[in-house]
Parts: structure tokens; C-alpha cells; sequence
């Protein structure tokens, strides 16, 4: 199937100066390895699930993505051209075919601006149609994200958490974009609502053949609207593959482990927990070797001194581990 998105050995560091060694004799602390060699692909009219816990590096890819950081090696390509290459004028291009849906509605909507302001801005910033037909296309997209023409001329705080995120869901499409980057952005929601928003990015992206990257730390999330899956620990990609066969078939030690903390209802069929050892590495001074190596409860002597490579192992399920080597341990 043909790709929207092709990611390609994207590294950013970020660097600064710390300590007090550091100020006296001029030196600069290491790097922070924020992303650190990612690659992956979202097909057309596919959601693909970027998940992984708090700090390794998932929302760093997204903004990548949008160019609000530059890269500091790799290639982005949206629709076959290297975002990181184009003019301002070519990103604006670029932004009515990609948008972003954010983690926290309330900080994501402008406190000061009425709804239809909020929703009708992306349409006025590219030229989109007259007075009339902007306010028309707010009132179809109220109606399509489940709101009511009613709430164009009410603010932010008026509305609830669910409600806000509707809104902000609206303010994404206004533009008719082909690829969404949906990042955490049910997280911030009471679990009830959860579901509702979930489905309504799903009835959209079958409306209208949208393509999303979903970025979550939730695995049951991602199972429910993911078509694929990819796992990242410490700015790197530990394990792509197919929702069910992540699921069904995990290859790489610590998306075994992600899977047994999700809770299961029925306690006989709950997986047993795989307590994880210790903090994730500095991403200052991350292991020589897998990154993941010093809290594996798997590992071999090896892993600390060989980085593994992302591979195919099959079917399309691609991960990063030195044990897939060893057969008598697959």
C-alpha cells in the first residue's frame, strides 16, 4: 500500500550547557537523545499508533513532523517531498494537508476567541472562501464532530473536556487534511468520554479517508483504533507490526512487558505483570548497546554491548532484538 508518511533515520539531540564543570571550562554536557535513529511509515488511509511511556520520545517525532523542531539527521517525507527542505511558502502548502490534534483541549483553544473563530481561523490563515462560506463550513463541521450550530458563538471555558476536545477535532479538519497527528488526544479525558472520541476519529477517518498518526502511552487505546502498532523506548523503535499480531504475538521483551500492566477485567485471563528493574537510562548517557538492556528481564551479555538492528522477522512484524537471534528462543 502506498505511504503518506516515510520517516527515515530521524535523530534529534537537543543541547546545553550544564554544571558547573561545564560553565568553568567551556565544555557542553552531552546531548539529550530525544529521537535517535526512527523509521517507519504510515500508509494511506491507515492509523498507525506510536506508543511508549511518558519521555521516549514520541511527541519529539510528531513535532519533527510539523517542522517545529529541525532535524538533526534524517528525512521526513509527506506525499513524496522532504519537509525539512521546503520555503515557508511551501510548508504553508504542506499544513493544509497535515494537521495536529493536541493532548489537552484547554490549553490547545485559544480562552479568547468564540468557537467559530477557533474553528474558522485555519480557514481564514489559507485564504479558504468567503465570510459566509467559512461560516457555513463552521456550522458543518460543529455538525459532523457531534456539536450544535448553537455552540458557534460560546468560549472554550463553557464547554466540557469532551466537548473541547470536539471542538479542537473540528478546528483539525477545517482545512480538509489528509494526515492527522492525533497526539495523546484522549489522555486528558474522563474514561467514559474516551470511547465516544475515539470512535468519532474513527467515523471521520472512514468519512473522509484520513490518514493518522496516533500517539498514546495506552496500549488498549491504541488496540481499539490502530491499524498498526510501533513500540518506542528510549527514542528508539523497538517493534512495528499489525495491531492483533502485537498483541497476539509480541516479539520484543519490553512490549511483553507494556501488555501485562494493561488490567483486565477477568483476573484468570490477566496476563502476570513483568515488573520492569529500575529507571529508564539517562537519554544523556543511553547504553552502549540495546537500550532497553539494562531493565530487560530477558537480556544476554551480548545485548549490553550490541545495538540490535530493526528487522523483519515476518509477516511485516518488524523488531529490534538480539533474543529473535537465538532460535531455541524464539
Amino acid at each position: 500500500m502506498e505511504s503518506i508518511l516515510e520517516v527515515h533515520g530521524v535523530k534529534k539531540y537537543f543541547f546545553d550547557h550544564r554544571g558547573l564543570l561545564e560553565i568553568v571550562f567551556g565544555g557542553m554536557a552531552p546531548p539529550v537523545r530525544a529521537v535517535d535513529g526512527v523509521s517507519f511509515r504510515v500508509r494511506k488511509g491507515e492509523c498507525l499508533g506510536l506508543v511508549g511511556e511518558s519521555g521516549c520520545g514520541k511527541t519529539t517525532v510528531a513535532r519533527l513532523i510539523l517542522r517545529i523542531y529541525d532535524l538533526t539527521e534524517g528525512e521526513i517525507h509527506f506525499e513524496g517531498q522532504d519537509i525539512h527542505s521546503l520555503s515557508r511558502s511551501e510548508l504553508k502548502a504542506i499544513y493544509q494537508r497535515v494537521q495536529i490534534i493536541f493532548q489537552d483541549p484547554r490549553t490547545s483553544l485559544d480562552p479568547r476567541q468564540k468557537v467559530a473563530q477557533i474553528i474558522g481561523e485555519p480557514l481564514e490563515i489559507h485564504g479558504k472562501g468567503s465570510g459566509k462560506e467559512r461560516r457555513d463550513r463552521v456550522m458543518e463541521l460543529l455538525s459532523l464532530t457531534g456539536l450544535s450550530p448553537v455552540h458557534a458563538d460560546r468560549y472554550p471555558h463553557e464547554f466540557s473536556g469532551g466537548q473541547q476536545q470536539r471542538i479542537a477535532i473540528a478546528r483539525a479538519l477545517a482545512i480538509d487534511p489528509a494526515f492527522v497527528i492525533c497526539d495523546e488526544p484522549v489522555s486528558a479525558l474522563d474514561v467514559s468520554i474516551q470511547g465516544q472520541i475515539l470512535n468519532l476519529l474513527m467515523d471521520l477517518q472512514e468519512k473522509f479517508g484520513l490518514s493518522y498518526l496516533f500517539i498514546t502511552h495506552d496500549l488498549a487505546v491504541a488496540r481499539h483504533i490502530c491499524n498498526r502498532i510501533g513500540v518506542m523506548y528510549l527514542g528508539k523503535i523497538m517493534e512495528v507490526g499489525e495491531t492483533e499480531e502485537i498483541f497476539d504475538n509480541p516479539l520484543h521483551p519490553y512490549t511483553r512487558a507494556l501488555l501485562s500492566a494493561i488490567p483486565h477485567p477477568d483476573p484468570e485471563l490477566a496476563l502476570q505483570q513483568i515488573i520492569l528493574k529500575g529507571d529508564p537510562p539517562d537519554p544523556r548517557r543511553p547504553p552502549q548497546g540495546c537500550r532497553f538492556s539494562g531493565r530487560c528481564p530477558e537480556a544476554l551479555p551480548e545485548c549490553a554491548e550490541m545495538e540490535p538492528a530493526l528487522k523483519e522477522w515476518e509477516g511485516g512484524h518488524t523488531a529490534a532484538c538480539l533474543l529473535l537471534e537465538k532460535p531455541m528462543r524464539r
